[in-house]
C-alpha cells in the first residue's frame, strides 16, 4: 500500500466532519451518477447484536483510472466536473464540481474504503483506496491495479460508524432521499437509485410539478435566472426548499416557515447564483447574502399562492352543488378584483366549515343559506373579524381557526377586500359630503360644530393619509401642550395662548405628521378652522385664521424642536375680497400669509370644500376605476346620516351658534 499526503485546511475538517448522515450518502450517490452509473445501491451492513457496523454506496459508472486516482483526492476543490457541465458518456447533467463528496463520507464513519474498478484497453482493472479520520490528509492506495473480471464502477464502504448515522435507519430516510433525487429521476428515466432495499420511483413522490420564474439576479454586469418548481408530494414530507444549481442539483436546503395546511410539497430553486455560493462556500450562510434572503421570500409567496389557488380549484364542485341548491349567498356573477377576491375567501373559508361541522350538509338549506350569509357579511366588512363569526357561531375547532388564520394571512385577497370596503366608504363619505354642503337642502341646515366638525374629526384621511388627529375643539394652549408632548419637551405651561388681542382662540382641529422627508426633530401641524357652507369665507374668517397664526408665531413657547403650522381657513365657498387675497401672483393659490422661514414657520391658507374633495378624489381615483364603483349622491347622503346618526338626531342649532360665535 502507499501513501498519498492530501492538503486538507482545518476549515475543511471542521466542514466535511459537520455534514448530515443524508448528505454525505446523498454525495457518494451522486459521485456514481456523475461517473454515468445507471445503477446506485445503498445498503447497510449489522453485526451478531444488529446494531448497524457499515454503509455501502454501490455505483456501476466508469469508475476511476488508477493513475488519476491521486489527483482526484488532492484536487480538492478543483475536480474535473469544474469545466464539464456533462457527464462523459451519458451526457448527463454533472453534480460535483468540487471533488468533496468522497471526504464527506468521513462525517459518516473512521474508515471509509474505496474499492474500484475501471476499463482500459479492452480489460477491467481493480484497486482500493482509503481515508482514516484519524488523519484524513493521508490517502492509502494500492501499489498497483490488478486485472479484475468484475464490471466497472465504485463501492464505498464506511465502517466504524459515528452516532449520527442512526439517521439513516429513520422512516423519513427514503423520502429524503428521495426528494434529492426525484426530479433526477424523473429526467433520466434509466436510471435507478436503491436504498436499502427499496427503488425509488419519482412517480412515487411526485403528484406534479409546477414551474415559476423568480426575478433575476444581477451581480455587476452579470444577470443569473432563478427558476422555482413547486413539486407536490403523494406522501408525508416535511416542507422544505432546496437551493439547487441550474439544472436542479440541490446544493442546500431551507425549512420555509409559513403554513399551508394540507399541502406536501418541496420547492426546489435553480439558479446557478447558487452554485457560485457553494464554490464560495457560503450557500451554507445563513443571513449574510440578502439575495438568497428576497429569493426565499418570493417563494414562499408563490407557494401560498399556489396553495390557495390548488384550494380554489378543489372546492368548485363543492360550491357548483350549493349554488343549484340555491344555498350559495352569492347570485350574480363576480365583476371587480375586490369582489373576486371576496368570493374566494368565502369559498376557501366555506368549505372548511363544511368540512369541519359534522352533516353540515344535512342541514336544512335555510340553515345553510343562514350560515353562508353571516359568512359573506362578515368578509365583506372586514375578513379579520371572520374569527367571531366562526368561533361562536359556526363552532369551529381552534386547529381549524388556525389554520384558516394563515390562509388567509396574505395580502392577496384579505387585503384586497378590506381595501375595497375602505375605498367604497370613503368614495361614499365624499360624496355625502359634497351633497351636505353644496346641495342648499342640505347645507342650510348643517351645523358647524355639532354635526361639520364631528363628521371631518373623524374622518381625516380627506387631508391626507399621514396626518393624526391631536386636538379637537380645544383651545391654543392646549395645542402648545400636545406639541410639547410631541417633541417630548416637558414645557410647564405656567400662562394661556392668547391671541395678539388678548382672547383665547378654540381650534376646531388639529392635526400633526412628520415633517417630510422625515428629517428627525421636525413636526408639521396642520389647524383647521370649519365653516358652515352658508358662511362664505371672508376677510373676518382670514383675519380670525391669522390671529391663530400670529398667537403661535409670537409665543416663543412654540419654537420647542422645527416646527410648521399651516393654518386652515375652511368653507363651501369665498368672497371675492379673500378669494383675491389668497390667489396673489408669486404665491400658491390659496395662501393668504407667508411667516418665511422663522421658528415655528407659519402659513395661512383659505381652502373650499370643493378644493379639498377633489383632492381625496383624485387620491381614490385609481382604486376607483379598478374597483367598479359607483357612488349614488343621495344614497351617500342617506348613509352618511345614517353612519352618523348622533350627530344629526342630537343636534342643537342654537347651542351651535353660541359655540360659533364664542371663537
Amino acid at each position: 500500500m502507499t501513501h498519498h499526503k492530501i492538503e486538507l485546511t482545518a476549515h475543511h475538517l471542521t466542514r466535511f466532519a459537520s455534514t448530515n448522515p443524508l448528505e454525505a450518502v446523498s454525495e457518494l450517490i451522486w459521485n456514481g451518477l456523475d461517473a454515468d452509473a445507471d445503477r446506485v445501491t445503498v445498503s447497510t451492513e449489522f453485526d451478531v447484536l444488529q446494531s448497524m457496523s457499515g454503509i455501502v454506496v454501490a455505483d456501476n459508472g466508469g469508475g476511476i483510472p488508477f493513475e488519476q486516482i491521486v489527483e482526484r483526492f488532492k484536487r480538492l476543490g478543483d475536480s474535473w466536473k469544474r469545466s464539464s457541465r456533462l457527464s462523459k458518456k451519458q451526457g448527463r447533467f454533472l453534480h460535483g464540481k468540487d471533488g468533496q463528496g468522497r471526504f464527506k463520507a468521513l462525517s459518516l464513519g473512521r474508515v471509509v474504503r474505496w474499492s474500484i474498478v475501471y476499463a482500459e484497453g479492452g480489460q477491467n482493472f481493480s484497486y482500493s483506496a482509503q481515508l482514516i479520520a484519524d488523519d484524513p490528509t493521508d490517502l492509502i492506495i494500492s501499489d498497483a491495479p490488478e486485472k479484475t473480471s468484475r464490471p466497472t464502477g465504485v463501492t464505498v464502504r464506511v465502517a466504524e460508524l459515528n452516532p449520527t448515522t442512526r439517521a439513516l435507519m429513520n422512516v423519513d430516510a427514503l423520502d429524503r432521499i428521495g426528494e434529492k433525487f426525484a426530479l433526477y429521476l424523473n429526467q433520466y428515466r434509466d436510471v435507478e437509485i436503491n436504498f436499502r432495499g427499496t427503488l425509488i420511483q419519482p412517480e412515487t413522490y411526485i403528484v406534479s410539478v409546477e414551474p415559476f420564474t423568480l426575478k433575476p439576479i444581477s451581480i455587476g454586469d452579470y444577470t443569473y435566472a432563478v427558476e422555482y418548481d413547486i413539486v407536490e408530494w403523494a406522501v408525508r414530507s416535511e416542507r422544505r426548499i432546496y437551493l439547487c444549481d441550474a439544472e436542479g442539483f440541490p446544493l442546500a436546503e431551507r425549512n420555509p416557515r409559513f403554513h399551508v395546511p394540507g399541502l406536501d410539497f418541496v420547492g426546489y430553486i435553480r439558479s446557478d447564483y447558487f452554485a457560485a455560493l457553494a464554490e464560495q462556500n457560503l450557500i451554507d450562510v445563513d443571513g449574510l447574502d440578502s439575495k438568497v434572503a428576497d429569493i426565499l421570500e418570493q417563494a414562499k409567496d408563490l407557494t401560498k399562492a399556489y396553495y390557495r389557488q390548488r384550494r380554489i380549484k378543489d372546492t368548485r364542485s363543492v360550491i357548483q352543488k350549493w349554488k343549484e341548491e340555491n344555498v350559495y349567498p352569492y347570485e350574480a356573477e363576480a365583476l371587480t378584483v375586490a369582489q373576486e377576491a371576496e368570493r374566494q375567501v368565502f369559498d376557501l373559508v366555506a368549505v372548511s366549515v363544511k368540512d369541519h361541522i359534522q352533516d353540515f350538509d344535512a342541514q336544512p338549506a335555510a340553515a345553510r343559506r343562514f350560515n353562508f350569509e353571516l359568512l359573506r357579511q362578515a368578509i365583506e366588512r372586514n375578513p379579520t373579524e371572520l374569527r367571531s363569526v366562526l368561533e361562536h357561531v359556526l363552532k369551529l375547532p381552534e386547529n381549524k381557526l388556525a389554520e384558516l388564520a394563515a390562509l388567509l394571512e396574505d395580502v392577496t385577497l384579505s387585503n384586497i377586500i378590506e381595501a375595497s370596503a375602505t375605498v367604497a366608504d370613503r368614495l361614499t363619505f365624499v360624496h355625502g359630503l359634497e351633497e351636505l354642503v353644496y346641495n342648499e337642502e342640505h347645507s342650510e341646515d348643517l351645523l358647524e360644530r355639532a354635526q361639520l366638525h364631528q363628521l371631518v374629526a373623524q374622518n381625516i384621511w380627506l387631508f391626507g393619509e399621514q396626518y393624526n388627529l391631536t386636538v379637537s375643539d380645544k383651545g391654543l394652549s392646549q395645542a402648545l401642550k400636545k406639541h410639547a408632548k410631541i417633541m417630548k419637551e416637558k414645557k410647564v405651561i405656567d400662562r394661556p395662548v392668547r391671541r395678539l388681542d388678548g382672547s383665547i382662540g378654540i381650534v376646531d382641529l388639529m392635526l400633526s405628521r412628520a415633517a417630510k422627508p422625515m428629517r428627525s426633530g421636525e413636526i408639521e401641524h396642520l389647524v383647521i378652522e370649519l365653516k358652515r357652507p352658508t358662511v362664505d369665507i371672508g376677510m373676518p374668517q382670514l383675519q380670525q385664521a391669522f390671529s391663530y397664526a400670529m398667537a403661535v408665531a409670537s409665543d416663543d413657547r412654540f419654537a420647542v424642536g422645527h416646527a410648521e403650522w399651516e393654518f386652515w381657513i375652511v368653507s363651501a365657498g369665498m368672497t371675492t375680497e379673500a378669494r383675491a387675497l389668497a390667489n396673489q401672483a408669486g404665491k400658491p393659490p390659496g395662501l393668504y400669509y407667508d411667516g418665511g422661514t422663522a421658528n415655528p414657520k407659519v402659513r395661512v391658507w383659505a381652502r373650499t370644500w370643493a378644493e379639498i374633495i377633489h383632492d381625496a378624489r383624485v387620491r381614490m381615483q385609481f382604486y376607483k376605476e379598478r374597483l367598479n364603483l359607483e357612488i349614488d349622491s343621495e344614497a351617500a347622503v342617506r348613509k352618511l346620516k345614517r353612519t352618523y346618526a348622533r350627530y344629526f338626531e342630537e343636534a342643537d342649532p342654537q347651542a351651535d351658534d353660541e359655540a360659533d360665535s364664542a371663537e
